[in-house]
């Protein structure tokens, strides 16, 4: 079956932006196709309420409360989320937003500000998380 290719039975993903919206569905279809997630987004409450929908599916959920825009959060979340599973498999880079107003009537600091929300944190977790998803 076509599917069949696309389990991911006992992997472990990391998902920032998990508490709502693509995130949140992201997080849920993992675990239908047999992932461990480890959850990030700012508000704890949503991230409960996805890993209870995460657990009543048969997963297994971390959740770890997390500003993508405060580095020493990024690297608790890495932290955490070796600490628990051991390594993780893949990440997926949600978490992110949009510009206060068309580009061009942004100013400079709006537009760095949103670049490093979408662009940098990016970057950040896929540094950190690449050598554990190199090794598996």
């Amino acid at each position: 079956m076509i599917l069949d290719r696309f389990k991911v039975d006992g992997r472990v993903a990391v998902v920032t932006g998990a508490g709502r919206g693509i995130g949140r569905g992201i997080s849920i279809a993992l675990v239908e196709a047999g992932a461990h997630v480890v959850l990030a987004a700012r508000r704890e409450n949503t991230l409960q309420e996805v890993a209870s929908i995460v657990e009543q599916n048969g997963g297994r959920a971390l959740v770890v409360p997390t500003d993508v825009l405060v580095p020493e959060q990024l690297d608790r979340l890495v932290e955490r989320a070796l600490s628990e599973f051991g390594g993780v498999d893949f990440l997926v880079n949600n978490a992110g937003g949009t510009l206060p107003g068309p580009a061009l009537q942004c100013t400079d600091d709006e537009f760095n500000k949103a670049f490093n929300f979408n662009v940098t944190t990016a970057l950040h977790m896929s540094r950190a998380l690449a050598p554990s998803m190199a090794e598996r």
